[in-house]
């Protein structure tokens, strides 16, 4: 039987920790990604209910949430705003909390400047002014999304409660920080 010298020892003990090392790396990876409907101009009827579906097809853990919406409406304190997950959970994001026109301003489609729903913004979403554009703290928190499957179709839920005034949905983006799986 062949002895194992100390050399040999402290070698294998290296490559040990550096592939230990190596997958801890590899499992806290996050990547970011933007899901997005493209340019849509679907009608928000008055007192009606819009379902947008936003398919992700990438597989991952959700580990941070941003929507962005751009969309033109004649008196936005008439709508309210929810997000679906695959899973069936819900957060709402606006609640009739703004008066004037618009979720966000410029160009009618996607390249427009959106009303960004983000957890980390400063600004919350009832002290806006419309036309509404640029990053805000929605009225529940994304973070109860954390932690889930990001694949599947997400709902973007926009209701008009309200008679006399309508609009259109331009667009609207999932930003996505996730660990792939």
């Amino acid at each position: 039987m062949r002895r194992v010298t100390r050399p040999f020892t402290i070698v294998m003990a290296v490559v040990g920790i550096a592939l230990l090392s190596f997958a801890a790396v590899a499992l806290a990876i996050t990547k970011t990604k933007t899901f997005s409907t493209g340019s849509i101009s679907k009608p928000i009827a008055d007192q009606d209910v819009l379902f947008q579906k936003i398919q992700v097809d990438r597989r991952g853990t959700l580990k941070d949430l941003n929507v962005a919406v751009r969309a033109d409406h004649t008196q936005i304190e008439d709508l309210t705003l929810l997000l679906e997950s695959p899973q069936g959970k819900f957060a709402k994001l606006y609640t009739n909390a703004v008066s004037g026109d618009d979720l966000g301003s410029g160009a009618d489609d996607c390249s427009g400047e959106p009303t960004v729903f983000d957890d980390e913004s400063a600004t919350d979403v009832g002290s806006g002014t419309a036309p509404l554009a640029g990053s805000f703290r929605p009225e529940q928190s994304l973070s109860r999304f954390d932690g889930r499957q990001i694949h599947g179709r997400w709902t973007l839920i926009v209701s008009d409660g309200d008679g006399g005034d309508d609009g259109t949905l331009y667009c609207a983006k999932l930003r996505m920080k996730y660990r792939p799986q």
